[in-house]
């Protein structure tokens, strides 16, 4: 999984901030929060 930084930095996002705020108006949630539903996910696939 790539971090948020260098997806940010790789969409010409100089300010992490910038980034959150127009990730959260597509997304609606925040990086933090998709990146820990993914990992929720992700472990409760390794338990079936």
């Amino acid at each position: 999984m790539r971090q948020v930084t260098t997806v940010a930095l790789d969409q010409n996002f100089g300010n992490m901030s910038r980034f959150s705020s127009h990730y959260r108006r597509l997304f609606g949630e925040s990086p933090s929060q998709t990146i820990r539903a993914a990992r929720m996910t992700f472990h409760a696939a390794e338990q079936d």
